[in-house]
């Protein structure tokens, strides 16, 4: 079995979606978690000067979709055949699309509460209503895919910032909960450090 070592902030983030896939395979991986004040002296250590990074037996791989889809491929959750692994890539790639109308690089507390507000009340929730239509069945590609994992972490945090915020896209809502009921997933859950973010 591979040593994994995955290196990331304090916080959820683009390095939880990861953490959920190996909480999903249940295999082992070491947590790294870099403060923010140590970063500017850690920054030059990590590929691109940028993390998540995933180290694979001493092997430094960045880029976090690129990192998920690795991960998916090794544990068996991409997908039955090609078209299952593009519908995957092609949910929690709409997702991530949706999740970059917050304001992730505001600077101004007041101003950044200001525009999550409008975020979660007025521009996501019509950008949620075609995941619902065209969500057939249980998982988005007919079976469990970190499509469908991706999805459910980037809900958990929507829905920490307006809990109704499914409410009119109730098969969403159930996939989400779906996912986070998982037996390994709920267990990790259960347990992760509570952050804001």
């Amino acid at each position: 079995m591979p040593v994994y070592k995955l290196y990331y902030f304090p916080i959820k983030g683009r390095g939880e979606v990861i953490r959920l896939i190996f909480a999903c395979a249940g295999v082992e991986f070491e947590d790294i978690r870099i403060p923010f004040e140590d970063w500017p002296s850690r920054k030059h250590e990590m590929p691109f000067g940028q993390i998540p990074i995933l180290e694979v037996d001493g092997k430094k791989m960045s880029q976090s979709s690129a990192i998920c889809r690795y991960l998916a491929r090794e544990f068996n959750l991409y997908g039955k055949d090609n078209f299952a692994g593009y519908k995957s890539d092609e949910f929690g790639d709409a997702m991530y699309d949706v999740m970059l109308k917050l304001p992730w690089t505001e600077k101004d507390e007041k101003k950044k509460e200001e525009l999550t507000k409008i975020a979660v009340n007025e521009t996501i929730p019509p950008m949620l209503l075609p995941f619902e239509e065209y969500l057939q069945g249980d998982y988005w590609a007919g079976e469990l895919t970190i499509g469908d994992i991706t999805f459910a972490s980037c809900a958990d945090h929507l829905l920490s910032l307006r809990p109704d915020i499914f409410d009119a896209t109730p098969k969403l809502k159930a996939l989400k909960e779906r996912v986070f009921s998982i037996p390994n997933i709920a267990k990790y859950v259960a347990t992760r450090p509570k952050t804001s973010m």
